[in-house]
């Protein structure tokens, strides 16, 4: 008889102590970086100092003090600025995290190739221009175990 009360003794108390044992929330700062107008945000440690930086649209923002680079300029167009993904990948294996974007009314698909050390513009590549780009994952399409591959979500027919 003594064990067909403990059990529901076990129960009842168990949620209680599971709530007892929360730990604190973790306290938040909200901090305006930028009031621009960019729709996407990435996160990478640009400049391999181990601290990750803020990467969105025209600009990446240092940590920790969120400073301010500028990558390219980017048209405004129909209340947008035309960068719908901020995606990071070491596109040329030199150990510096690149940064491609995609834009819906330009038509493109672009690499922004790191400087790395010595600094200095980002050089833009235009991987793709078929089309209007609503936005992109990196995935794994050849099943190698990387997400290396770009794949993009197109939203009109291409006249090409």
């Amino acid at each position: 008889m003594r064990r067909r009360t403990l059990i529901p003794l076990i129960l009842l108390t168990a949620p209680a102590l599971i709530a007892a044992s929360r730990p604190a929330d973790i306290a938040f700062r909200i901090k305006m970086i930028d009031p621009g107008y960019n729709e996407t945000a990435a996160v990478a440690d640009l400049n391999r100092d181990g601290k990750p930086d803020i990467i969105s649209g025209d600009s990446w923002y240092e940590a920790p003090l969120w400073t301010k680079h500028h990558l390219r300029d980017i048209d405004y167009a129909n209340g947008y600025i035309d960068n719908f993904s901020d995606l990071i990948l070491d596109v040329d294996n030199d150990g510096w995290p690149d940064i491609i974007q995609c834009s819906y009314f330009a038509h493109k698909i672009i690499w922004l190739k790191n400087p790395g050390k010595s600094g200095g513009p980002w050089k833009e590549t235009v991987i793709d221009d078929s089309g209007p780009t609503e936005f992109a994952f990196l995935v794994d399409l050849n099943n190698d175990g990387k997400a290396n591959e770009i794949l993009p979500n197109t939203t009109a027919p291409t006249s090409r």
